[in-house]
């Protein structure tokens, strides 16, 4: 659903003001920076200022309804970051933000508020007021068109968690005592809230004034030697005056819608007492419960002394008021009755959208079924070829210990191999010189045989026991001879 008053989102044109200052027209080009934070699309939000950090700086701004084609009055000018904190964001949305554009939590809106007014008046996250804080701590002491702090807003609307309250004044103590515009201390406004854990903000709060002293140059005390707009950091345009709105209270019923989309500042909790109004017209409420109550007639003092002029001056601007408060509820009539027709075309829009959807979330269901199905064949698959794989790997594990094994064994027999050729060398040495021996031997036996027969020859004429005991000695010498052969044969 399109946001307020705006008209179908089209490419966003952003003008520049010089320096880092952008803007767009709400009703024109707004970002979809912009646009998501008013739909609270987190996620979009959070994507689009780190794809587009750019538009996390352009200010987008909406202008007062003119027929005329004269220039046209701002009616509101925020920074995505304002708008954000007034809708209880994700702490990853405000540091992203913050990462895109830190000086945003410097800047000041239109309505006299920093981010951190926003954050606190709406019961922001603990998260995200840590991450406003570590960007600008200074705006602890800064003070809206009111004279109140973001503390103020803590203990008027409540925190989302009382330790909230110890993290501000760990920034900032002093402001624990600081009164707005109408006397009130940060406790004061605690004791008339109606939220569950006022009674605990009320005790910490107690607990900070007993450690500040009374003099702390409060804004609200010292004749405007401290007063907001000297306060105010970087601001990025003068504040409107809430009684400077009132003179547009006729076309101003959109901008109080998204005002009172943003919260105000002043989210969920009990509307302040109509004592405590300052002004007698309130261009935007600060409340949704007061959306109503643009005029506040018992605001204006009356007093005996007061002229029949001013009676009638008076008067005549009460008159006013009422006739321009029936034109805005007209008006805010006709807006009801355009934007139920809207919402009823969108809500039909949105139900072809969803049976849309849901046929494509059937098609992608049964895509889904099919790659997942195939996704656990290819896994069987996987799954069988390890199996095989680890079976190959286990035998050739086995050939490859097989095969070291017989490498051992082939290095021992070689070793052996080499132990039987020098052995063998040893014997063919040994042989060789036992044939020499045997040669030798032979060579020696046919000298002496030689010999012998000679021997024989020349004693053959000796007598017969010369020959005998010849022959004796022969055969003795043969016997040696004999002895001698088997010796060199073994």
């Amino acid at each position: 659903m399109a946001p307020f008053g705006a008209s179908p989102m089209a490419t966003s044109t952003i003008s520049s003001l010089g320096g880092d200052s952008l803007e767009v027209d709400y009703d024109k080009n707004i970002t979809q920076l912009y646009d998501a934070i008013l739909r609270q699309q987190w996620e979009v939000a959070l994507t689009t200022a780190e794809q587009r950090p750019r538009e996390a700086r352009t200010w987008v701004v909406r202008h007062v309804p003119s027929s005329s084609g004269v220039a046209k009055e701002v009616m509101w000018r925020f920074l995505p970051l304002h708008s954000a904190c007034a809708r209880q964001p994700p702490a990853q949305v405000i540091a992203a933000l913050l990462r895109a554009y830190p000086q945003g939590a410097r800047c000041m809106d239109d309505q006299g508020m920093y981010p951190l007014h926003y954050a606190c008046g709406n019961q922001a996250s603990r998260e995200v007021i840590r991450l406003l804080l570590g960007a600008f701590a200074g705006a602890v002491k800064m003070v809206d068109p009111r004279g109140m702090t973001p503390l103020h807003f803590l203990a008027c609307w409540g925190p989302s968690h009382p330790s909230v309250i110890d993290l501000v004044l760990l920034s900032h103590r002093e402001v624990v005592n600081w009164t707005d515009e109408e006397g009130n201390t940060p406790w004061q406004l605690a004791s008339e809230g109606e939220y569950n854990d006022r009674d605990k903000v009320m005790d910490t709060l107690q607990k900070w004034l007993a450690t500040i002293p009374m003099n702390n140059n409060n804004p609200n005390d010292h004749n405007g030697a401290f007063s907001g707009s000297n306060m105010r950091e970087e601001p990025s345009r003068p504040f409107m005056s809430l009684n400077n709105q009132s003179s547009h209270a006729g076309q101003n019923n959109i901008g109080a819608k998204e005002m009172a989309a943003m919260k105000g500042a002043f989210g969920k909790g009990p509307p302040r007492p109509p004592s405590r109004v300052s002004s007698p017209v309130q261009g935007v409420s600060p409340n949704p419960q007061m959306q109503g109550s643009i005029i506040n007639n018992s605001a204006i003092p009356s007093s005996p002394k007061t002229s029949s002029a001013q009676h009638k001056e008076a008067d005549d601007m009460i008159n006013r008021l009422k006739a321009e408060l029936a034109k805005v509820k007209a008006d805010a009539d006709f807006e009801k009755v355009t934007l139920e027709e809207r919402l009823s075309s969108q809500a039909a829009q949105h139900q072809a959208e969803k049976e849309s959807w849901a046929a494509e979330k059937q098609e992608l269901q049964r895509d889904l079924g099919m790659t997942r199905e195939s996704m656990r064949k290819t896994m069987q698959e996987r799954d069988d070829y390890l199996r095989v794989f680890q079976e190959e790997q286990k035998k050739h594990g086995e050939v490859v210990q097989k095969t070291n094994g017989m490498n051992e064994r082939l290095k021992g027999l070689s070793a052996s191999l080499h132990n039987l050729m020098i052995e063998q060398q040893h014997i063919m040495a040994t042989v060789q010189q036992q044939e020499e021996g045997r040669v030798k031997m032979s060579m020696e036996r046919r000298a002496m045989l030689q010999e012998f027969l000679e021997l024989e020859s020349q004693d053959h004429k000796n007598s017969e026991e010369d020959t005998f005991e010849m022959f004796d000695r022969q055969q003795k010498e043969m016997a040696a001879i004999a002895s001698v052969i088997a010796a060199v044969r073994i």
